[in-house]
């Protein structure tokens, strides 16, 4: 049924009087003729500079370098089976899973097909990454791209040529909605293109059926306004906008004639202008005067605007901050807005791209072609983390299934799930409350199975109730209608001394207990290898024990405590800052901004107390570790930096790889920084680095070096 039939029937007439587009109505009689969009493409085009620039090359440049992949659903294809991976994420993608449940799941990767030959060398002066790159700078700035697909006498496609969209008007149709694509190249030399000849991509626009809005449409005023705002910097860099003085002549004195103004000022400059007679005296007769002219406060506020421009502007285009600036970025919120990212600005316009060539392109080859970008969306590394903790600790997979995943080979005792091991159900059936670490002196006294994990639940509890108890201040101290200023509600809050002395009655006994037996197995490790190891060469009949009493001990348990808990205050604290200047911008009650706090704690309190529980499990290991080795009288002369063998390492932790010191020496100390492979910086401002973890959820670890009368 053509759209003259189908308005007919829904508004019951006989003749089609106009055919609607958003706000405006199309008479009859244009049908068949051209219409043209609202916006001006030409003067959109031109204001592609600045911030705006930035933000949609930005987003061309990903999204082209994102690879687009060939897949069959049809037998008579052959090619790489897909993985599980993309079979999921092809039948949670909403244009695709039609492909996957035709073919029962069935389907495969295609390396060579005359269309991959086409999108690769897509003209005599394009590629892939041209076509890409354009497309998606035509959809940010006007909201719309045309590629004209050329074809042979057989119907095959040849070659792809995306036509400038402010150049192409449409020609409606009453009967088929488009009757065809007006390209006017220069006046009077001009071409008519058929709807199969064109792909049309656009963004939504709801003021029109047949144009699409581009981000800078929607963001016209602030990227005037930044305009504005560069053109106005500029002059006042040049002539600081405004002349430093103006000389006020009487009401009846007149204007001075032109070559009078210009002598005038050629002798004001002469006399004063200079860096030696600047501040001058000027003596003028005839009742003038002068007056020192400035910018006023409007117009010095009127140049902040400009960053108000352009976070609008980044917004409008879905880039984060973080990608247009340096400033007050950090590898977190880099990660964040990464995720955020890719996830919510360049996949949808993937998803974009490629449903529209499944719809317009490759139905000329085979209907059981598809096309798709790969996963652009970068892994939740903690979400996953914690997955496969869950999965491996409730028997979803077993180690080995894990390592095969990483690529790792398997081993002899990872074929049985974690939950039949005697270490995870000694923690899961045991009666936690019997691990009384209070009353316990020693790691003799504890059951020898299973009492690690029991201690990160133990510890995770004691950091939760203290997160419990800095929110009840924080929320208490707000509600009690005192002044709302971050840094006094931070410093009420956060009591240092009370905070180390807190964290050190709850977590002290159980650093000691871990370190006495990551002291143990470290000693009794040493012992194997100077009496008969596989790989001791010179046996020595020599035995240590590990001391737990060593003066030593309590000094580093102390040193890290204070460590720890400035590094927590200092991030606790920024977070309290941050909650709390936003609440006021937003014009929050106290009331409110005590329940937006409350509600923050309550997210991270699960997540941030397993997490430093787990961290400080691993720092009280290692010391031990490192303190069992001191007490070798010189066997263990160095250590080792071990990096965990998989793909999940941050750059900081690669930075580390293989780093030998001696056995009393850190590895990095409190004030340097760390450059990471990827160019990040990272401040070593908590505490000295002795040992592993680096930062928190660290995985890495040491070897010993021994002294070479022993190796």
């Amino acid at each position: 049924m053509g759209i003259k039939n189908l308005v007919d029937k829904i508004f019951n007439k006989k003749i089609v009087q106009s055919i609607t587009s958003g706000g405006d109505i199309i008479p009859a009689y244009i049908a068949g003729r051209e219409y043209y969009p609202d916006a001006n493409y030409s003067d959109l085009l031109k204001k592609n500079i600045s911030w705006v620039y930035a933000c949609a090359s930005k987003n061309a440049s990903v999204c082209a370098g994102v690879p687009l992949r060939l897949y069959a659903v049809n037998k008579k294809f052959t090619g790489r089976q897909i993985t599980p991976s993309e079979q999921k994420r092809f039948k949670q993608t909403a244009h695709l899973i039609k492909y996957i449940n035709r073919s029962d799941g069935v389907a495969v990767e295609i390396i060579e097909h005359p269309f991959l030959d086409v999108i690769k060398s897509v003209n005599a002066y394009m590629n892939q990454f041209d076509l890409t790159e354009s497309l998606v700078q035509c959809l940010d700035i006007v909201g719309n791209a045309y590629w004209y697909i050329v074809k042979d006498n057989l119907g095959i496609i040849q070659e792809i040529w995306p036509l400038m969209p402010h150049k192409v008007s449409i020609i409606p149709s009453s009967e088929n909605f488009i009757r065809g694509y007006k390209y006017s190249i220069s006046p009077g030399n001009e071409k008519i293109f058929q709807p199969d000849e064109i792909v049309h991509f656009k963004n939504t626009n709801i003021k029109d059926y047949f144009y699409g809005m581009g981000c800078l449409e929607a963001c016209i005023m602030a990227a005037d306004l930044n305009e504005n705002i560069q053109l106005f910097e500029n002059r006042l860099m040049a002539n600081k906008a405004v002349p430093d003085v103006a000389l006020i002549l009487p009401k009846d004195s007149g204007l001075p004639s032109e070559e009078e103004q210009r002598r005038t000022k050629k002798e004001w400059k002469r006399r004063y202008g200079g860096i030696n007679n600047a501040g001058g005296l000027a003596i003028f007769a005839g009742g003038a005067d002068i007056k020192q002219l400035q910018l006023s406060p409007r117009e010095i506020n009127y140049l902040s605007g400009r960053k108000v421009a352009k976070e609008e502007i980044a917004a409008i285009f879905g880039v984060p901050l973080s990608k247009l600036t340096v400033e007050d970025v950090n590898r977190a919120n880099a990660e964040a807005g990464d995720y955020a990212y890719y996830k919510d600005t360049i996949s949808p316009k993937l998803k974009k791209i490629e449903q529209k060539i499944n719809e317009k392109i490759l139905p000329i080859y085979s209907d059981d072609l598809f096309v798709a970008f790969d996963n652009c969306v970068p892994e939740d590394k903690e979400y996953l983390l914690k997955e496969r903790e869950v999965n491996l600790r409730m028997g979803v997979i077993t180690i080995n299934e894990e390592r095969g995943r990483l690529g790792l080979p398997p081993v002899s005792w990872g074929d049985a799930p974690m939950n039949m091991f005697s270490l995870t159900n000694t923690m899961d059936a045991g009666n936690d409350e019997s691990l009384n670490v209070e009353n316990e002196k020693s790691i003799k006294d504890l059951p020898s199975a299973g009492f690690i994990p029991r201690i990160i639940k133990r510890m995770t509890r004691s950091v939760k109730s203290l997160l419990n108890q800095i929110e009840n201040r924080i929320v208490n101290e707000i509600k009690g209608g005192g002044n709302l200023h971050p840094d006094d509600v931070v410093s009420g809050a956060l009591n240092g001394q009370l905070l180390a002395k807190q964290i050190g009655n709850d977590l002290t006994p159980y650093w000691r207990i871990v370190i006495e037996y990551a002291g143990q197995r470290a000693i009794a490790d040493i012992n194997r290898r100077i009496s008969g190891g596989k790989k001791t060469i010179n046996k020595k009949p020599r035995s240590f024990v590990f001391d737990i009493e060593n003066a030593n001990i309590p000094l580093v348990i102390n040193k890290h405590r204070q460590g720890m808990v400035s590094g927590f205050i200092r991030r606790t604290a920024d977070m309290i800052r941050e909650l709390i200047v936003n609440a006021i911008n937003d014009n929050m009650s106290a009331a409110e901004i005590a329940g937006v706090i409350k509600s923050k704690f309550d997210d991270i309190e699960d997540y941030a107390a397993e997490r430093i529980a787990r961290t400080e499990m691993i720092w009280a290991y290692n010391q031990g570790t490192i303190e069992g080795w001191k007490q070798t009288d010189g066997v263990v002369i160095g250590k080792k930096w071990l990096l965990t063998d998989d793909d999940r390492l941050c750059e900081y932790c690669e930075s580390m790889a293989d780093q030998i010191t001696e056995l009393n020496e850190n590895f990095l100390n409190k004030g340097d920084i760390l450059r990471g492979k990827e160019g990040g910086e990272l401040n070593i401002d908590y505490e000295d680095i002795e040992h592993p973890p680096l930062h928190p959820n660290c995985r890495c670890s040491m070897v010993s070096i021994l002294s070479d009368e022993y190796e």
